[in-house]
């Protein structure tokens, strides 16, 4: 301990910033707190006692007290304040270890999930034998197994509107899809997610639905269905994008490093096989 504050003004400074404990008996002698004398003696404070908190090495935080009396803070009652600090950074690094082996386990799970969706949707791909069943059923896959609201594949359409039509879906889709009306124009109103991956190729990841980055009807609409992050995958051949994979979740930031490869590997497999079957059924 140390009765200066050095250059520190606040006591809490001196246990976060310098990282040390800071103990004053008689604050109105802190030559380094003469600028704020006045406001001290409005407080009412004459001592004041602060130490860090910590987890491991890593200072997150003080215990900071202050008392009315000069030479509050006896050498015994320093001793009491010292052992409480200790035991709060002990319970911070408990929770703190806590934390991390409960999100841990919750990746390792997410990871498992996914996997077995993979898995599933592979099974999907090879027995599928025709377009519409291939897609409803990697749809009610990414729901049923992956445990995401909704899942839903749209066509693109070269008409003068340049419509998006949904061809198949699954999950928390009452009433949504009939009332989408998605395009992949490029005007302002039509910068959501889906019709950006069409248009440019590239896959659309909205981990906060309501951050106001995108329209606010698309915004409104996705709330009002429960979802809270969302993910546009295009579809894409030698030709260009003729299609986008959308997968929705309830939960913010679904769609991290863990879940996007899996995702974007499905999309590559189901953009292949869709190729593959159109392929073969223009070759009978």
């Amino acid at each position: 301990t140390g009765s200066q504050a050095g250059s520190r003004l606040d006591s809490v400074e001196v246990a976060l910033g310098e990282e040390r404990a800071y103990l004053c008996n008689d604050l109105e002698a802190d030559a380094a707190l003469a600028p704020i004398s006045a406001e001290l003696r409005a407080t009412g404070f004459r001592a004041a006692a602060s130490l860090p908190l910590r987890i491991g090495e890593r200072v997150v935080g003080a215990l900071t007290l202050f008392a009315g009396e000069t030479g509050y803070f006896d050498d015994r009652l320093t001793g009491l304040v010292s052992e409480m600090a200790a035991n709060i950074s002990f319970a911070l690094e408990n929770f703190d270890r806590e934390a991390a082996r409960r999100a841990a386990e919750q990746r390792l799970s997410r990871l498992n999930r996914g996997l077995r969706m993979l898995s599933a949707c592979s099974e999907a791909l090879v027995r599928s034998r025709n377009e519409k069943q291939l897609l409803m059923r990697i749809c009610e896959t990414i729901v049923e197994v992956g445990g995401y609201r909704m899942a839903w594949v749209g066509l693109v359409e070269q008409d003068e509107a340049r419509t998006v039509r949904p061809v198949a879906w699954a999950g928390a889709h009452e009433g949504h899809i009939s009332r989408l009306r998605i395009t992949w124009g490029d005007a302002e109103s039509e910068q959501e997610p889906v019709g950006t991956a069409i248009r440019t190729g590239r896959r659309q990841i909205v981990n906060d639905i309501g951050d106001g980055r995108w329209p606010l009807s698309w915004r409104e609409a996705a709330l009002a269905r429960g979802f809270a992050s969302a993910i546009a995958l295009p579809l894409a051949g030698r030709a260009g994008t003729f299609g986008v994979f959308c997968v929705n979740s309830s939960e913010p930031a679904a769609f991290g490093d863990d879940e996007v490869p899996l995702l974007a590997d499905l999309a590559d497999n189901l953009t292949h096989s869709l190729l593959a079957l159109r392929t073969a059924a223009e070759q009978r």
